[in-house]
């Protein structure tokens, strides 16, 4: 049984504008994944989806660009929809080395600024959480702690230098964006 039918969801389906990345996806068994850039697939798709999820997708587009995207991403959900997006956070101390490390990466996004754009873009509520390291053995265990002590370091010297210790300093960050306001 497919890991998309376990979850509940019947009819998925993603794109990537990489043929590589298509071809991988295909031999992993990964069905419904076709090459295709973004604007042209969403383009007649008018609330057609319940959740839209953008993984290092973002970052990839000028500031006219992404305005576009989103609102295409907007009129793409149902009325109860959710944008779910993973993107590089500006706010992260390397973020440069992010947002430089791939020729293709043309913006960085933080907590504030990726909020300020989904809500241009119609959607009523977001979130937006850091990606930390995820616990799977003894040495994500030891990342995941080492993580919350550099964590802690960052946010006291923030509010040193702020009076403020508020901020997301993964080097990615998640937004969840609701086109409701309330759920």
């Amino acid at each position: 049984m497919a890991p998309t039918i376990q979850l509940g969801y019947q009819n998925a389906e993603g794109i990537d504008i990489s043929a590589e990345q298509v071809e991988v996806a295909n031999r992993l068994g990964i069905k419904n994944i076709k090459q295709s850039e973004i604007f042209d697939f969403l383009k007649d798709k008018n609330q057609r989806y319940d959740l839209i999820f953008a993984r290092d997708l973002l970052e990839h587009f000028s500031k006219d660009e992404i305005i576009d995207l989103t609102e295409l991403i907007y009129s793409s959900l149902s009325s109860n929809g959710i944008f779910i997006a993973q993107t590089v956070n500006a706010e992260n101390l390397l973020w440069g080395r992010l947002r430089h490390g791939d020729f293709t990466h043309e913006l960085a996004f933080t907590k504030e600024s990726i909020c300020q754009l989904l809500k241009v873009s119609g959607f009523k509520n977001v979130e937006v959480y850091p990606q930390r390291p995820v616990v799977h053995g003894l040495k994500s265990l030891i990342r995941a702690v080492l993580w919350k002590y550099i964590e802690l370091e960052i946010k006291f010297y923030l509010l040193i230098e702020t009076g403020s210790a508020e901020g997301i300093f993964t080097q990615n960050l998640i937004a969840v964006a609701y086109k409701k306001a309330s759920l």
